[in-house]
């Protein structure tokens, strides 16, 4: 419903549009102007009706709005004889959620220090972990920088030279076994001097004895010129063998080859103690020989006491080799 204002504004307008003064001092040429001017008030008097009738809309919702909230908030009074009853309904209400509020917060402090208990274990289980796991990367640094600074040629650098000394002393004994041999040889000798002596047939047997024992103690020479002889293409092979793996990375097969030869061929000197337990018998010598000498047996006798000796002496330097010991008590 349009308001008095509006209608008298409508009549306003109608009358200016219907009513033109005869007398007015305006030429023909504003009277386009007018016309134009008249049209925008007509315009904007319509958007600002529209405007206030929208607006007279959203007033009326508000109307019903507001009336429907003063009847749902706005109710008479409940009766006297409901109010206590409420009232305690309502603090029961309130005293058992206060209740269930107190568990609930015990509930969740106690998993929260749950919570804080796991935390601080798996944290020192993590740093139990992170520090064996430095202290196994600082190990096999360590081994990465010793292994960088020992240099495999240094141990075959250690078995050549060990090599050397065993050949060494392989050449020592070899002189001294011919230095032996050669007493052997004397003793041989001075045995045939004193057997011109004895009977044609006694002689014989002893040339013939005596004949078997040089071949056995040449034989014996003939095997250790042959060991040595193998040493040395041993040492020469295993010398080439370290000029071969310097220019690659070493092998520890080849150095457990290389210690077990040593180990099998190693001179062992308790084996030469076995021979030593009558020295008296080693002591024999020509001289004393030729004084004992009574007749044939007498000759045999000493001529086999010193070849004994010469074998016994010639195994208590051959101790340490099992092969020839056996064939030397053949």
């Amino acid at each position: 419903m349009e308001s008095p204002a509006v209608d008298d504004d409508i009549c306003i307008l109608k009358h200016e549009t219907a009513y033109v003064s005869p007398e007015s001092p305006v030429s023909v040429c504003a009277g386009d102007e007018s016309v134009a001017s008249h049209f925008a008030l007509v315009t904007a008097y319509e958007d600002i009706k529209k405007r206030l009738r929208d607006t007279e809309k959203e007033n009326g919702l508000l109307r019903r709005r507001v009336k429907q909230l003063e009847d749902k908030h706005f109710r008479p009074e409940a009766p006297p004889s409901e109010g206590p009853q409420y009232m305690n309904k309502a603090f029961s209400a309130y005293r058992g959620i206060y209740i269930e509020k107190e568990d609930l917060q015990m509930e969740l402090n106690k998993v929260k220090k749950e919570k804080l208990d796991s935390e601080r274990l798996l944290t020192e289980q993590l740093q139990a972990k992170e520090l064996e796991l430095l202290q196994l990367r600082s190990e096999m640094e360590t081994s990465q920088v010793m292994k960088s600074l020992t240099d495999p040629a240094d141990y075959w650098q250690v078995d050549k030279r060990s090599s050397e000394m065993k050949i060494h002393s392989l050449q020592e004994h070899l002189e001294r076994l011919q230095l032996e041999n050669d007493a052997l040889h004397k003793l041989c000798r001075a045995g045939q001097d004193v057997s011109e002596n004895c009977v044609v047939d006694e002689d014989q047997s002893l040339e013939a004895l005596i004949d078997f024992r040089t071949m056995t103690i040449v034989q014996s020479y003939q095997d250790v010129l042959s060991e040595v002889s193998r040493l040395r293409s041993v040492v020469q092979s295993q010398s080439e063998l370290v000029r071969r793996m310097r220019e690659r990375p070493a092998l520890p097969v080849f150095r457990i080859g290389f210690w077990w030869v040593r180990a099998n061929h190693e001179y062992k000197p308790q084996q030469r103690n076995r021979y030593r337990e009558r020295p008296s018998e080693t002591t024999a010598s020509p001289k004393t020989a030729r004084n004992e000498f009574h007749g044939p047996s007498s000759s045999s006798s000493l001529r086999c006491s010193s070849s004994h000796a010469g074998g016994k002496l010639l195994l208590s330097v051959l101790g340490w080799n099992p092969s020839l010991r056996l064939r030397v008590s053949l």
